[in-house]
């Protein structure tokens, strides 16, 4: 066990300790990290000429095609990240379930024309944000490692 995990671990049972009769406690996080590989790096510099805005984060790109390259930036995107990432459009994503078995027209209407969600350690670099690009673990794919969110109940 490393040790920010024994740490943790004994924080939580001095908690458990102090605990009055009949009370629970409730341990959760956020959701998880994958160490990202510098060779992984998909710099999205090629695709702003089709794209107005790009939201998300390095594991979950949201790109707002400018009007009328929807379908081009689509293509252009596929091309440059080849197997490293998912490429869907906003449709696709509804349809994947992605944001859960439902969504709103005015929630996905905040979604990008072209969603990436990264493979593996890949990670997609929006050129006006080249901080993220510096780190080495990163969160916010699709893939269940890194969307389920942990929780513990100690009675």
């Amino acid at each position: 066990m490393n040790l920010a995990l024994a740490m943790a671990e004994g924080v939580v049972r001095g908690i458990r300790r102090l605990l009055p009769p009949g009370a629970a406690l409730v341990v959760t996080s956020d959701h998880g990290q994958v160490t990202t590989a510098v060779d992984e790096r998909v710099d999205l510099r090629p695709l702003r000429t089709m794209v107005s805005a790009m939201g998300g984060s390095t594991r979950l790109r949201y790109l707002h095609a400018r009007p009328g390259a929807s379908a081009d930036l689509k293509a252009a995107a596929r091309e440059l990240v080849g197997d490293r990432a998912w490429v869907l459009d906003r449709a696709g994503v509804v349809a994947s379930g992605w944001m859960g078995p439902s969504m709103r027209p005015v929630v996905a209407g905040r979604l990008g024309d072209v969603v990436l969600a990264a493979r593996g350690a890949a990670t997609l670099v929006d050129p006006a944000d080249q901080r993220q690009a510096a780190l080495l673990t990163m969160h916010c794919s699709v893939p269940a490692h890194e969307v389920l969110i942990p929780l513990l109940t100690v009675p």
